[in-house]
């Protein structure tokens, strides 16, 4: 079961990095590949560390999304489409970051007590 609920971060993290390679910064593709690595480890702060990626990477798309459509715009080209794709990846790693709330996650990634 904690795999199946991992799979979507994975994902959010293979997809975000195929777009790394795109937009020319494959040198950082090693950094987000090794992060998943963290997943092994059973410690509160890397819940914590996947749900903020995950929305990095969520507002990132957001970006490109706004982007590329001005762009595909201004050179009156179709850009819906566009737009409704990568909303969709958008979404999915806001999914994957709301995924560590779960019952099963939060038994593999426990919280500390506050107090």
């Amino acid at each position: 079961m904690v795999v199946l609920l991992l799979t979507p971060t994975v994902l959010s993290f293979l997809v975000f990095s195929a777009h790394l390679l795109r937009a020319g910064m494959g040198i950082l593709i090693p950094l987000v590949l090794l992060a998943l690595g963290l997943l092994w480890l059973r410690t509160p702060c890397v819940a914590r560390f996947f749900q903020l990626a995950l929305l990095v990477i969520a507002l990132v798309w957001g970006a490109q999304i706004l982007l590329i459509a001005a762009r595909r715009m201004a050179d009156g080209e179709p850009w819906v489409r566009m737009a409704v794709i990568l909303t969709g990846v958008a979404l999915f790693a806001i999914f994957a970051a709301l995924l560590f709330e779960t019952r099963t996650l939060r038994r593999r990634y426990p919280r500390r007590a506050l107090v």
